[in-house]
């Protein structure tokens, strides 16, 4: 798998830990191993890709490909066979931000 290097993909859950507490409001796609199955788009704080001690987040059935830069991501994920679905929370909570700023600005 061949990545740019604004993407980062963890090797161990404790890199992923490490990478999502120092980019909480950065991306990451969720990527189910071996291929096959659908990625989702989240944002890093998300509830569902958040370690809880209890799961294996990169080292189990998942790889998760983390950049702070999403236009980078975009263009990474058009190049893989999965197909991308955004996850329906993340996108929510983007939407609210995006009309509290436009309410704040007016």
């Amino acid at each position: 798998m061949t990545v740019p290097d604004e993407i980062v993909l963890p090797a161990t859950d404790t890199e992923y830990e490490a990478w999502i507490g120092a980019h909480p409001h950065d991306y990451v796609i969720n990527i189910p191993k071996p291929e096959g199955g659908v990625m989702y788009w989240h944002r890093a704080d998300c509830d569902h890709i958040r370690p809880d001690e209890s799961l294996r987040f990169v080292e189990g059935q998942r790889i998760k490909a983390c950049s702070l830069d999403p236009g980078a991501l975009a263009s990474w994920v058009k190049t893989q066979p999965q197909p991308l679905k955004y996850c329906i929370t993340c996108r929510d909570k983007w939407r609210s931000e995006q009309m509290h700023t436009r309410r704040t600005s007016e």
